[in-house]
């Protein structure tokens, strides 16, 4: 469904997109996607995988949610930043070894310490412009 959102923001289509947007937001409050789970165990590489996979998605609606919105408040699905961590780097991602729970940075390093922020990798700060952007325009 993110894929087929992308895919009608480039030809246009928003009608679609912006109903599509709202079906993703309500599957991942459904499956609870939003919120961290700390009680699962991460010592598989493909838990690693799953759950990163899944901070991922959620990201990706976030981002399409506020794009979408256009910074009129009755438009967005999510009214704050989802409380999960950041997206890790694609080398970390591929390599399926993660950092653990406790250094993953989220949204609010960038307000905390400019050194964090220089290592965070893009997808991460595209998150944070999204976000400043979606704030500027409310």
């Amino acid at each position: 469904m993110v894929l087929v959102c992308q895919y009608g923001v480039r030809t246009e289509d928003l009608g679609m997109v912006f109903q599509l947007i709202g079906c993703c937001y309500r599957l991942v409050r459904l499956l609870g996607l939003g919120e961290e789970r700390l009680d699962l165990p991460t010592a598989s590489p493909d838990d690693n995988t799953r759950i990163e996979s899944e901070r991922r998605l959620i990201w990706s609606c976030y981002i399409l949610d506020n794009l979408i919105g256009a910074g009129v408040k009755d438009n967005h699905c999510w009214m704050a930043c989802p409380s999960i961590p950041l997206p890790v780097s694609e080398t970390d991602f591929v390599s399926r070894m993660l950092p653990s729970h406790n250094e993953l940075p989220t949204i609010k390093a960038f307000s905390d310490d400019d050194t964090i922020t220089q290592r965070l990798n893009l997808r991460s700060h595209i998150i944070h412009l999204v976000s400043l952007r979606t704030q500027v325009l409310r």
